[in-house]
This record gives structure tokens, sequence and C-alpha cells, in this order.
């Protein structure tokens, strides 16, 4: 199987901060939702979807709100999948080219939509 995706736990850790980590402050939420409540959590949930054994995107559930990150292709289906599935889905959130495409594939109304934008003082 070329193509995996999964929940992840904490032996991915620094694989996923490996591929977060390359645009923290566009992944602070992720960056910080992880540092807070881990991989094993009532509240939350972290997916991973690998090429090989390489992480190429992750899906955060948060409290049934999802941010998607990924720095190129990923499977836009399969993580559309993960989220139709929830029945409270109340907000998807990244950055615009990256959920833009996805919600097409969302078929279930959200509460709550947000790109996520950068801003740096220099």
């Amino acid at each position: 199987m070329a193509e995996l995706i999964r929940q992840l736990v904490a032996y991915d850790h620094e694989r996923v901060m490996d591929l977060v980590g390359k645009k923290s402050a566009e992944n602070l939420f992720i960056i910080g939702d992880i540092e807070a409540y881990g991989y094993n959590s009532d509240i939350q949930r972290v997916f991973g979807q690998f090429e090989l054994d390489k992480l190429v995107a992750v899906l955060l559930d948060y409290d049934h709100n999802y941010i998607v990150y990924s720095e190129g292709s990923y499977d836009m289906e399969g993580f559309a999948k993960i989220i139709n599935a929830d029945e409270q889905l109340t907000g998807l959130s990244g950055l615009r080219e990256i959920v833009q495409p996805m919600e097409l594939l969302i078929h279930k109304p959200t509460k709550r939509k947000s790109d996520t934008y950068y801003a740096k003082c220099e």
C-alpha cells in the first residue's frame, strides 16, 4: 500500500513536528493543540497521510473543529471522509489553498469555516 491515512500516536510526534514545523506560524494551532492535548485525548484526534513511510499531510480534530495541513497535494477524499463521518462537525480551517479544494467534498454543513492567514511583524 503506497498511501495510508491513519490516526497518529505519540510515536509519530517527531514526523508531525518535522512537517508542521516548516511553517510553524501557520500551524500554530496544530502545534499548540498537540502540545496541550497530545495524541490520546478525549477532546482531540490527529490523523496523518503517509506516502510510503513519509508523512505528507495532517488533519487535526479538536472538539469537532478540523484543521488540515499539507505541503503539497494530499488525499482530500480520505480526509473529507473522516470529516463527513463526524456527526458533531462544527468547523473547518487551514490555509485557503489547502482547505478550499476539499470543501467541495464536505457534505455536511459546518457552523464555522475560517481561513488561516499569516502575518509577520518585521
